[in-house]
């Protein structure tokens, strides 16, 4: 496996498909955590950072367990991120809401964190089920 193939992933199709996944992750984080004038939706259970964690590395490391790539799960974790992050920031849907800007660096910086451990742990579990086989 080359660099390319470490980055991208190993099938440039499943990780366009990989990145897809993302966008439908960004519009449903998006829609769950705004207000529901915005989008005349309202979701009853919204989300918690528990399960904004779960997805932004759930998602990562099976894509990395499946096609490696780490900019494929970057991408998967920052879709529910910046969906979580900016409604606060368009909104002001706390306190103490940060603005717009610093809504998409908190949603950066976590889903870096959060999409290299979901790309470390699929890669390193990919290659310890190979070793066993």
């Amino acid at each position: 496996m080359g660099r390319p193939a470490l980055l991208y992933g190993r099938d440039r199709d499943v990780s366009a498909r990989f990145v897809g996944l993302a966008g439908l992750l960004f519009a449903a984080t998006f829609v769950a955590q705004s207000p529901s004038r915005a989008f005349g939706v309202s979701v009853p259970f919204g989300l918690d950072f528990g399960s904004l964690f779960f997805f932004m590395i759930a998602a990562p490391t099976l894509a990395a367990f499946y096609n490696d790539g780490a900019l494929v799960s970057l991408t998967l974790a920052l879709g529910p991120a910046l969906g979580f992050f900016v409604p606060m920031g368009h909104y002001g849907l706390t306190e103490s809401a940060p603005s717009l800007l610093a809504a998409v660096g908190i949603g950066v910086t976590t889903a870096a964190t959060m999409g290299m451990c979901g790309f470390l742990f699929g890669y390193v579990g990919r290659r310890l089920v190979d070793s066993y086989r």
